[in-house]
């Protein structure tokens, strides 16, 4: 007999878990959590609330891979 795992990695369909969390809870964890970890969640919650902030990454890495880039001089003066 197969087990549920397999089967769900067989079709590789995403597993979903939803959760009545309040806003307490979540900010509560959040602070919890380490700066780098705390860092990196608030980079993935912005990118997969932010079809814009997705398609600015996208272009700054454009931009930087085809060296359109300018030094911090060049934009400040200093």
């Amino acid at each position: 007999m197969k087990r549920a795992e397999d089967t769900r990695a067989e079709r590789k369909a995403p597993l979903t878990v939803r959760m009545d969390l309040s806003p307490a809870v979540i900010i509560s964890a959040v602070q919890r959590m380490k700066k780098s970890e705390r860092d990196e969640f608030l980079e993935d919650l912005l990118a997969a609330a932010s079809p814009d902030f997705l398609a600015s990454i996208r272009e700054a890495r454009s931009q930087y891979s085809t060296g359109k880039t300018r030094s911090h001089e060049e934009l400040f003066g200093r």
